[in-house]
């Protein structure tokens, strides 16, 4: 974490522990700039993709920059069997 934004790295497949270990970083990253680093992700889960697409909603609605960088193949793919591909990056989440 910099002192003016909060990185994540997604791990390939997000677990269960994975899941929780996002949420807890995004409510200790509340109101600060956050970008996850996708570049490992061969697939995400829909628990964890749910748990991205709020909380880019969330950041936005604080106005604060909510970023997915470097997604890989699996990443986009993923969140286009789930339909979310759409949401999250009309909302701006791309780094």
């Amino acid at each position: 974490m910099t002192a003016d934004c909060a990185i994540f790295e997604l791990p390939p497949v997000m677990k269960l522990e994975d899941c929780e270990a996002l949420h807890n970083f995004f409510q200790e990253s509340r109101g600060q700039a956050v970008t996850l680093n996708c570049a490992s992700v061969t697939r995400m889960t829909g628990l964890s993709a749910q748990l991205v697409f709020f909380a880019v909603r969330r950041w936005s609605a604080d106005g604060v920059k909510f970023a997915l960088s470097d997604a890989s193949e699996g990443c986009m793919q993923s969140l286009r069997t789930l339909g979310l591909d759409v949401f999250l990056f009309q909302e701006g989440a791309r780094a």
